[in-house]
């Protein structure tokens, strides 16, 4: 097994000013998977604290469905920078930032509340509405509506951001 991702929990949350209590909440969990050359791997995402077991099992089935996952480090590896991680195909979680999107104001993302996991950001993007650039269905680690990362998470009552009405967010899942 290729261990991808082998953070202290002070590591996965460092170098950062977010507050105390957001950062309490949050637990790094280390999950499995195979990535795109189909090598077992272990990695690491930053989740709230009450849905670190069912982000476990979700990871553990996706495994045993062999649906591949590129990579999953928690995203201080890239100095919290979202789009960093993106370029780079990685899955994350906890990232304390704001929403993207029109509308989105101030507001909060999931993310900054550890409710929220992208799984490899190349091939699922984020599109405005009527965009369809960049995400092919067929192409390996997309998800869909009949991929087994969209079963694992929606049976357990995720919401999945390429089932919103006018932006898509394909790569996105949160848990309400």
């Amino acid at each position: 097994m290729t261990v991808v991702s082998g953070m202290t929990e002070e590591e996965a949350l460092g170098g950062n000013d977010f507050p105390e209590p957001v950062l309490a909440a949050m637990r790094t969990v280390t999950v499995r998977y195979l990535d795109f050359q189909g090598r077992l791997c272990e990695g690491q995402i930053v989740v709230r604290r009450e849905l670190a077991r069912e982000v476990r099992d979700i990871f553990d089935e996706i495994l045993r469905a062999g649906a591949p996952i590129e990579k999953v480090v928690p995203i201080v590896a890239y100095d919290w920078d979202d789009d960093a991680s993106v370029a780079d195909n990685n899955s994350s979680g906890f990232n304390y930032r704001r929403k993207i999107g029109p509308g989105a104001g101030d507001s909060l993302s999931k993310h900054a509340y550890g409710r929220a996991i992208d799984l490899n950001p190349r091939q699922n993007p984020y599109l405005k509405a009527g965009d369809t650039t960049g995400y092919d269905p067929g192409q390996k680690g997309t998800i869909t509506r009949a991929s087994p990362i969209y079963s694992a998470f929606r049976k357990r009552g995720w919401r999945w951001g390429g089932d919103w009405k006018r932006t898509k967010d394909y790569q996105h899942f949160e848990k309400p």
